[in-house]
């Protein structure tokens, strides 16, 4: 696995537009205006200022995170697909900046927390309000690029979509079968039944017996399921009241501490990671048990 640099996005795009404006005279194609109306171009569309616009946020709540921010530069990225495909496929894009040698892709939404608010997953009482109003108030996910295909389910960095316990720390239904002594620990952690890949189907969110754990971000490579880093969990469960967060080490469940002050842990690990920084963040400050 390798991280992008400005090289290797130049390498892997036709086009790179480090000027924004100029990427709004580019010739796109989309297969139809459902893929044109989910395109990064959007952001050029809505703000006069994108830099501004999508940093901005991040000034009160993520202070750290927002002063390391305030030295990046901004692209857009066209990959031209051939007319073959064109029925198929519309021309690959990708939006997000440069910082520190190290490219980050954003990924546009046409429903942010800014415009909608409280949703199902995108709720104040399961992800702290602070963490809302910044890394997801305008942006649907945050990506740290790489030289391979990245999970839909699992980024080094805050995302709306997040995935289960299961699919970030085992991959697959399979694997997560098998951790029967996983998943006993932690249903005796929390006095209730953890959701799992292969329990998905029968879990509603309004039983009192279940608890979610969804993947807010994993310190690995995005295709790395390797037992090493960080992963931070949201928790969702009936009768919540506020914000609980947890991290797990190394992918073992056992390993299970409560995150306390996240907003603070989030904006330290936000801006380390935005540093350029090989090493492994530490969030023992943050973590106690439960």
């Amino acid at each position: 696995m390798t991280y992008f640099n400005q090289e290797k996005l130049e390498k892997s795009f036709d086009y790179v537009f480090w000027d924004l404006q100029k990427a709004l005279e580019a010739e796109i194609y989309w297969r139809n205006d459902s893929d044109k109306s989910y395109d990064p171009i959007n952001y050029l569309l809505e703000y006069d200022n994108v830099k501004d616009s999508l940093i901005e946020p991040f000034k009160t709540y993520q202070p750290k995170t927002y002063q390391v921010l305030l030295e990046s530069q901004f692209f857009y990225a066209i990959k031209k697909i051939t007319p073959e495909n064109r029925p198929f496929i519309s021309d690959i894009t990708q939006m997000g900046f440069l910082i520190n040698e190290k490219i980050f892709y954003i990924e546009y939404t046409k429903n942010p927390y800014e415009k909608i608010g409280n949703s199902l997953i995108l709720d104040d009482k399961i992800i702290p309000k602070e963490i809302l109003t910044s890394w997801l108030y305008r942006i649907d996910e945050w990506n740290q690029a790489e030289d391979v295909t990245m999970p839909i389910f699992k980024s080094r960095l805050p995302k709306s979509s997040q995935g289960l316990l299961g699919g970030v720390l085992y991959c697959n239904e399979e694997a997560d079968a098998l951790k029967i002594k996983e998943y006993a620990f932690l249903e005796e952690k929390f006095n209730k039944k953890v959701v799992s890949l292969n329990n998905f189907d029968d879990y509603t969110a309004y039983e009192e017996r279940y608890i979610c754990l969804r993947n807010l971000f994993d310190s690995r490579p995005s295709a790395s399921f390797d037992p090493i880093g960080s992963q931070v969990f949201v928790s969702s469960f009936v009768g919540q009241t506020s914000p609980e967060l947890y991290v797990i080490k190394n992918a073992d469940v056992f390993t299970i501490k409560k995150l306390v002050d996240p907003v603070t842990a989030i904006d330290h690990y936000g801006a380390h990671i935005f540093s350029g920084s090989d090493e492994e963040f530490d969030f023992s400050p943050y973590m106690e048990d439960f």
